[in-house]
C-alpha cells in the first residue's frame, strides 16, 4: 500500500482523482490544506483523506473502499498535523471509527481521565414487523465540520478539556457498527464524563448531519426532516 500526499487544488474532486504527488516521506509539513490518498500498486485510488486545520483543530474528511487501509490514513494524517499541534480532532468518514486511534489522540499526560462515547446502530423492529437493516446518513460536509469545530470551542469553555475527538460517520452504517466517536480527556473523570455527554447531545440537536432507517423490505424513513435536494 502506498500513502501520499499533496496540496488539494480547485479541481479536486472527491474521493480524490489520481494526481502527481509527493511520497509520504517528503510531507510538505507547512502546507495546511492537502489530500492524503491510499494507493494499491498500480495505481488504484483504494481511499483518501482532505486534511485541513484551524488553530489547533485537525479537520479530516475522509473515504475508503476497503476499512483496512484506514489505520494507515490515520497515522499519515497524525504526521501531517503533527508541526500544527493539534489538541482536537473532527472529521466525517465513510468507513469504520477507529476506537484506538481515537483513544491515542487524547491521551495525555496533564489527564487523569479519558471518557469515549460510541453511537452505534441497535437491532429494531417496526410496528409492522420489519427489521432494521442499517442507517444512512448525510450532511452538508462543510457546514456540518464547521459547527462540529464550534461544539469543541463551546466544550472548552466550559470544562479544561485538554484534547478532543469527535468523528461522525457519513453512508451506510450496518447493524453494531459505530456512527459516532466522541473522545475527551480532562484532569478529572467528572469533567470528562461532563463535557463527553454534553457534545453528543447537543451535536444530535446542531449539527446539519441527517438520518435515514433502512428496513427489511429495502424501505427508509427519514428519523429527522430529509435533507434538501442540494446536498443529496
Amino acid at each position: 500500500m502506498n500513502f501520499t500526499i499533496r496540496p488539494q487544488r480547485d479541481d479536486d474532486h472527491w474521493p480524490a482523482r489520481r494526481a502527481s504527488h509527493w511520497p509520504i516521506a517528503d510531507l510538505p509539513m507547512n502546507t495546511p490544506e492537502s489530500t492524503l490518498l491510499a494507493q494499491s500498486a498500480d495505481g488504484t485510488i483504494l481511499g483518501g483523506v482532505e486534511l485541513s486545520h484551524v488553530d489547533s483543530t485537525a479537520i479530516l474528511r475522509g473515504y475508503c473502499s476497503d476499512p483496512n487501509i484506514t489505520p494507515g490514513l490515520l497515522h499519515a494524517a497524525e504526521n501531517w498535523a503533527k508541526p500544527f499541534d493539534c489538541t482536537d480532532w473532527v472529521g466525517l468518514l465513510s468507513d469504520e471509527l477507529n476506537v484506538d486511534w481515537a483513544t491515542r489522540r487524547v491521551t495525555d499526560p496533564r489527564a487523569g481521565g479519558i471518557d469515549l462515547f460510541l453511537g452505534t446502530t441497535r437491532r429494531q423492529t417496526h410496528d409492522d414487523g420489519r427489521e432494521l437493516t442499517s442507517l444512512d446518513y448525510e450532511a452538508y460536509p462543510d457546514m456540518a465540520l464547521a459547527r462540529m469545530q464550534k461544539l469543541l470551542a463551546d466544550a472548552r469553555g466550559q470544562w479544561p478539556i485538554v484534547r478532543s475527538v469527535l468523528l461522525h460517520r457519513v453512508g451506510r452504517v450496518a447493524l453494531g457498527e459505530s456512527s459516532v466517536l466522541i473522545a475527551v480527556s480532562c484532569p478529572h473523570r467528572a469533567e470528562a464524563f461532563a463535557a463527553c455527554r454534553w457534545l453528543i447531545d447537543t451535536l444530535k440537536i446542531d449539527v446539519p448531519i441527517w438520518k435515514q432507517e433502512r428496513w427489511s423490505d429495502g424501505g427508509g424513513t427519514w428519523v429527522q426532516p430529509p435533507p434538501p435536494p442540494q446536498s443529496r
